[in-house]
């Protein structure tokens, strides 16, 4: 999970200036899972679900910058470790193409938790120590239509 924000500020006195932000979680686990199909002669109608653990290597970068991000105001990065759990579920319609071939499309669900999101990193304070926290519990759901080609063996 990769996540880029960039806030940019313009005025006539000292021009553009930079906050920018990095987030990137690599996971890297185990997930399990179950699918159920029901059948009507050629149609099929799929549910499935999905769970993991997963171990996270997590990382951000913080840059901010004033008059034209010639003078560098904040400049660095943080790694950390931490748990992550990831969610998915599904339904989706099918159509038998032939005894092992079939086409369809469907809706999906996704939810995972312990990312770090490049919003959640943001630190407006001005301190020595300003932007070097690692915020790494952080959320996602998304959501979104599937199409399938599915080959069963």
């Amino acid at each position: 999970f990769d996540e880029y924000m960039n806030v940019q500020s313009t005025d006539s006195d000292s021009g553009t200036s930079d906050y920018r932000v990095n987030a990137t979680s690599n996971l890297f686990g185990f997930q399990v899972g179950g699918e159920k199909v029901f059948s009507w002669r050629q149609w099929l109608l799929r549910g499935t679900g999905k769970a993991g653990i997963f171990g996270g290597d997590i990382q951000q970068s913080t840059f901010l910058g004033d008059f034209n991000n010639t003078a560098v105001l904040r400049n660095s990065k943080t790694g950390g470790q931490d748990v992550a759990f990831l969610g998915e579920i599904g339904t989706s319609l099918g159509y038998a193409l032939t005894n092992k071939v079939s086409l369809g499309g469907g809706y999906g669900l996704l939810w995972v938790e312990g990312i770090a999101r490049a919003g959640e990193q943001l630190d407006f304070t001005d301190r020595l120590t300003s932007g070097t926290a690692l915020r790494e519990h952080g959320g996602a759901f998304m959501h979104g239509a599937t199409i399938s080609l599915v080959y069963r063996y």
